[in-house]
């Protein structure tokens, strides 16, 4: 997180006026540390809309989901380890 860090992602609004594109998913894989890192900053920013909060699921990931102004959805999540 932050300017030097080896990868940064930016959320822009769409101009007033241009046409929308039908919403669209994303999914990002972080590491352990980083994934409750950025849930805990972009909580404390208070900039994006959750779709829920930071679980763990039975497929195997921990993962929130954050939903912007036009509908596009991006999921982060991080592999849960093996018990």
């Amino acid at each position: 997180m932050g300017r030097h860090s080896e990868a940064n992602i930016y959320f822009f609004r769409r101009p007033e006026g241009e046409k929308p594109l039908d919403p669209g998913r994303g999914m990002i894989g972080m590491s352990t540390e980083g994934l409750e890192e950025y849930y805990e900053l972009l909580r404390k920013e208070g900039r994006v809309k959750f779709v829920g909060d930071i679980e763990d699921k039975p497929w195997g990931y921990r993962q929130f989901e954050v939903v912007d102004g036009d509908g596009n959805c991006i999921q982060f999540f991080r592999f849960l380890e093996e018990k």
